[in-house]
């Protein structure tokens, strides 16, 4: 898994971001009865999980300073936000698949028109969880009625409809 940020090393933006993703959490865990929020306690634990896939490698700090992902970056940038940009100038320039919802969105989609970005949708990662044994249909079909609480809706009833 790479994370960016435009011309910066992704560690400072991770850890920029903590209250966010603390948010993130107490929204993802809001189902649970027995959770209670404590963003000190999960930005330390955040702060931990980040740097310990850091130092795994699971997690690669990535730069967006080479001449010709600029060049991308720039052209992105006249019609997409600066983390779209960055996305696809990186991920162009070394031929890495881009995981995004975004391509149903017609400017997103006019833009990349002509390109072979291989897309990765969260359809996708959940189904190749459950194919690689990290989940099962069960779990799957219950993240998708996460998602689906939150506005996120995925065009199947389902997991088990496409194995």
């Amino acid at each position: 898994l790479y994370l960016y940020t435009a011309m910066t090393r992704i560690q400072p933006a991770i850890l920029d971001y903590l209250p966010q993703l603390c948010e993130l959490l107490a929204i993802l865990f809001a189902q649970e009865a027995d959770f209670q929020p404590d963003a000190a306690k999960q930005s330390t634990a955040l702060r931990q999980i980040i740097e310990q896939h850091l130092r795994s490698g699971q997690l690669q700090l990535v730069r967006l300073d080479a001449p010709d992902e600029l060049a991308l970056f720039a052209i992105y940038s006249q019609v997409l936000g600066k983390g779209e940009s960055a996305c696809l100038a990186i991920a162009e320039n070394r031929g890495w698949a881009i995981a995004t919802d975004e391509s149903k969105d017609r400017k997103w989609r006019r833009t990349i028109a002509d390109k072979k970005f291989q897309i990765i949708n969260t359809q996708t990662l959940i189904l190749r969880s459950i194919k690689a044994g990290r989940i099962t249909v069960q779990e799957a079909d219950a993240i998708k009625a996460t998602l689906e609480l939150n506005r996120f809706r995925l065009s199947i009833n389902s997991f088990a409809d496409l194995l």
